[in-house]
Parts: structure tokens; C-alpha cells; sequence
């Protein structure tokens, strides 16, 4: 599902460059360490840790609204 753009912008009040700015530190500071944890732990078979993981990307993201 990718981003919707234009409601993530008006989320920020029709700052462009706020939105974008938000989604690189989102991308740098949670999603990329997230998504090598799931992969981890996807290895490793701890599926309760997976669950958790990726729980944790989706509760994260939720300032960016998903285009359906």
C-alpha cells in the first residue's frame, strides 16, 4: 500500500518539505531498524518477536495515512 502524499501532506498543514522531512527521519530513525529486526528474528523462527516487530513498523507509521 503506498503512501498517500497529498493526505500526508495536509496532515502538516500543506508543508511540503515538514512531510518529507518527517518521512526520512520515520525511514531513518525506525523503519530500517525495525525491518532488520523482523528479518532477524523471521530467521531465528521467533514468530511471537516477528509479531511484535512488525506490529511495532505499523503502530509507527500510523502519523502517514496509506492510500488503499
Amino acid at each position: 500500500m503506498p503512501i498517500d502524499v497529498e493526505s500526508g501532506i495536509e496532515q502538516f498543514e500543506g508543508d511540503e518539505e515538514i512531510f518529507f522531512s518527517m518521512l526520512d527521519r520515520y525511514e531513518d530513525l525506525d523503519l530500517n531498524s525495525n525491518i532488520n529486526a523482523i528479518n532477524d528474528t523471521m530467521g531465528r523462527k521467533s514468530w511471537e518477536n516477528v509479531r511484535f516487530d512488525a506490529n511495532w513498523v505499523a503502530e509507527s507509521a500510523g502519523i502517514f495515512k496509506l492510500s488503499s
